[in-house]
């Protein structure tokens, strides 16, 4: 009779057991879901520079949290005299090289400004180089070889 009523017992104590089983199961899956709506994801690849937010913080939809460095590929801007800077660079293949002439990225220019600056008599230039091992970081100097 008391073999039976402990059988009994453990049987229930397994049952309950199992439930539990379930509800932690069921709270994962809502934790998980929660942690997926407040996940945020860049578009791109890249590298944390700034975080605008401290934990517990609130959130301001289009306000900035953090800025993100893409480091895949490089802006190189400079400023070279007018009487080389024509539309036609467009396109051209450039060298950037450190200052230290460590690194060299290849690269193209994108845009070459239509006026002159005032201040400095000079015509600004901009490339993109690519820099796949992230090698180089965002605002590092150096000399744009246009090719």
């Amino acid at each position: 009779d008391r073999a039976a009523i402990a059988v009994e017992q453990k049987k229930r104590e397994r049952g309950i057991a199992s439930l539990r089983v379930k509800e932690k199961k069921a709270a994962l899956v809502v934790a998980k879901t929660a942690l997926d709506r407040h996940t945020i994801r860049a578009k791109f690849g890249g590298v944390v520079a700034e975080v605008d937010i401290q934990p517990g913080g609130w959130v301001q939809v289009g306000k900035p949290l953090v800025r993100i460095v893409a480091t895949s590929r490089l802006s190189v801007s400079c400023s070279v005299e007018p009487s080389i800077a024509s539309r036609d660079l467009v396109g051209r293949s450039v060298l950037f090289m450190t200052a230290d002439e460590k690194q060299t990225l290849s690269g193209s220019v994108t845009f070459v400004s239509p006026q002159i600056d005032p201040v400095t008599g000079r015509v600004r230039l901009r490339a993109e180089v690519s820099n796949p091992e992230g090698r180089v970081r965002a605002g590092t100097l150096g000399q744009l070889v246009i090719e």
